[in-house]
């Protein structure tokens, strides 16, 4: 729907009619259905699902470098969620203050709510690699007893989790340690 609309300008300048409005282009909102929450929560959680997927493929093709691709480990998310708690406390406190003397606020942020949720689909998304010792990797134990009718022996799968195990630790060492010597520069949009 097209509305119009005639906004004055909140500042003068040389020329009349020229200057800051104060307005902003965001996307609408309005509350969703329960349908629609559903069906927009399983759309953004494939399509982060897919993105997680496919770093290996766009660091290889160049389509990102490897800084944006960087694992972080307890400094690095530290730092990114207090990031998003002091943004998300900014534009509340903007928000509450607009809303006290009239004047224009910027929209609420909920970077504190979708770090949380990208990095839960990112935990699940992980977990079900087909690496020895996560999820992923017992599934794909049990796939030769599915399909054969016959388990892997188990001394064999006990190996295999355990070096993995032994690799994923070492993994998580090196890149906490890499946070601590190296700290990622972060920064939100």
């Amino acid at each position: 729907q097209q509305q119009t609309i005639i906004a004055t300008p909140l500042s003068t300048r040389v020329k009349e009619n020229q200057g800051a409005l104060g307005i902003v282009l965001d996307a609408p909102r309005r509350p969703a259905t329960l349908g629609e929450s559903i069906t927009g929560g399983v759309t953004l959680t494939g399509m982060q699902a897919v993105t997680i997927l496919s770093i290996p493929l766009m660091l290889i093709e160049g389509v990102i470098a490897p800084g944006e691709a960087r694992l972080v480990g307890l400094v690095g998310m530290f730092d990114m969620f207090s990031q998003a708690v002091e943004r998300d406390t900014e534009t509340r406190q903007q928000v509450a203050t607009a809303s006290a003397d009239g004047s224009v606020a910027p929209s609420p942020t909920n970077y504190t709510l979708s770090l949380i949720a990208m990095l839960s689909v990112s935990l699940g998304v992980f977990n079900l690699l087909p690496i020895p010792a996560l999820d992923g990797g017992r599934i794909l134990f049990t796939l030769p007893e599915i399909l054969f009718r016959r388990r892997v022996p188990y001394r064999f799968e006990n190996v295999v989790n355990g070096v993995a195990f032994l690799l994923l630790i070492g993994l998580m060492i090196f890149v906490n340690l890499m946070d601590v010597l190296n700290p990622s520069n972060f920064q939100l949009p």
